[in-house]
């Protein structure tokens, strides 16, 4: 799935960056967030991975027409509070001519971020969250035009999966389906 996820950065950083006013701006700026600690920090290998992926951008891809990307990479410890700091800290450092895009893993950091980023910075944020509010019918380009998913949406996955099943059930009678509801900040 991560691997997905940088395919559609690297496509959208090409569409975005042959455009004349990035390759005009003062520097290009990307923050990526990941939660290398706290509740998920059992999963550095995804900062390890956007590291590579950086440098090899870079380095052996070139940047974007020779110019290099200004990578940052922060842990925001899978909590809302210190995700909506690191975004305010770079985007009151960097002008709108250099801070590019931001990355995140969060549902409850972007939807804290929804005014700033959609509104007043204006900056595409790409998220590795497939929240039904944030990008099912009810949220979607015409409330949060500056937010994209790596992929489906939830509510699309467990539809899937739900026709999935039926489809393919062979026992008699009615298929059962349990679930297991998890009353945490990170479900």
């Amino acid at each position: 799935m991560f691997q997905r996820g940088y395919v559609i950065l690297a496509l959208f950083l090409a569409i975005v960056l042959i455009s004349p006013g990035p390759a005009a701006a003062k520097d290009i700026v990307v923050l990526s967030q990941l939660p290398l600690s706290g509740p998920l920090g059992a999963m550095p290998e995804q900062g390890w991975g956007y590291v590579d992926g950086m440098n090899w951008f870079n380095n052996e891809a070139g940047g974007v027409n020779g110019k290099k990307i200004k990578w940052f990479l922060e842990d925001f410890r899978y909590n809302p509070k210190v995700g909506v700091a690191n975004f305010t800290k770079y985007s009151s450092r960097f002008g709108k001519d250099e801070f590019l895009m931001a990355t995140g893993y969060n549902t409850a950091t972007i939807i804290a971020l929804a005014e700033k980023v959609n509104k007043e910075e204006k900056i595409p944020w790409i998220d590795g969250s497939y929240s039904c509010e944030l990008f099912g019918p009810d949220g979607g380009p015409s409330k949060y035009p500056y937010y994209y998913s790596h992929g489906a949406q939830y509510c699309d996955q467990i539809m899937l999966l739900l026709k999935w099943v039926k489809d393919n059930h062979k026992a008699s009678g009615p298929p059962r389906v349990g679930f297991i509801y998890s009353p945490t900040a990170y479900g």
